[in-house]
C-alpha cells in the first residue's frame, strides 16, 4: 500500500511539475523534479524531464549530465537521446548531435529523427556557410547559400541567411 500511495504521489508531482512548466514556472519545476530525484535517483523519466528543463533554461552542461544519467539508467532510452541530441545541438557540436540520432534511429526508427537528422545537417551547412562569411569568402558563402536555398526554398534560417549574405556582398 505505501509503495502504491508513493508511486501517486510522485504522480501528481509531474503533472504538478508538468503545469508550472507549461506556465512558464521552470524553476519550481525543476525543483519538483529534483525533489523526486532525491526520493527515486534511478528515475529515468525524471532524470530526462530535469534535462529539458534545463535544455530550456540553455543550461546544457548539467542538461547533458541529466540525460546521460538517464541513458546510464536505460541504455535504450530515447527521450534521452533526443534531449543529448538537442542539447548538443543548441551548443553547435553538430557532429556529437548527429551520432545521437543516428543511434536513436537504431533503436527506433521515425520520422521525427530522420526530420531532425535533415534539420540538423541543413544547421552544419549554415554553420560553414557562416564560417565561410566570416573569414571573408563571400563569394564562396553566397554559392553555398545559393545552393541551399534552392534546395530549401521554405526553410527559414536558410531564406535568412540567403538574404543577410546577399545585402553583406552588397
Amino acid at each position: 500500500i505505501l509503495q502504491r500511495k508513493t508511486a501517486l504521489q510522485s504522480l501528481a508531482a509531474r503533472k504538478e511539475a508538468a503545469s508550472l512548466a507549461a506556465d512558464g514556472k521552470i524553476s519550481e519545476a525543476m525543483a519538483i523534479y529534483k525533489a523526486i530525484l532525491k526520493d527515486t535517483p534511478r528515475d529515468a523519466d525524471a532524470w530526462i524531464s530535469l534535462g529539458a528543463l534545463l535544455t530550456r533554461e540553455k543550461s546544457f552542461a548539467p542538461a547533458l549530465a541529466c540525460f546521460e544519467r538517464a541513458l546510464n539508467l536505460k541504455p535504450d532510452q530515447v527521450g534521452a537521446l533526443q534531449g543529448i541530441s538537442g542539447a548538443l545541438t543548441a551548443r553547435g557540436r553538430y557532429d556529437e548531435a548527429e551520432k545521437q540520432i543516428h543511434r536513436e534511429i537504431q533503436i527506433a526508427p521515425s520520422t521525427d529523427a530522420q526530420q531532425r537528422l535533415t534539420r540538423l545537417e541543413l544547421l552544419k551547412e549554415l554553420a560553414i556557410t557562416q564560417q565561410s562569411m566570416d573569414k571573408g569568402q563571400m563569394q564562396e558563402a553566397l554559392e553555398k547559400l545559393g545552393a541551399l536555398y534552392l534546395a530549401h526554398p521554405d526553410n527559414l534560417a536558410v531564406v535568412m541567411g540567403y538574404a543577410d549574405a546577399l545585402m553583406a556582398a552588397d
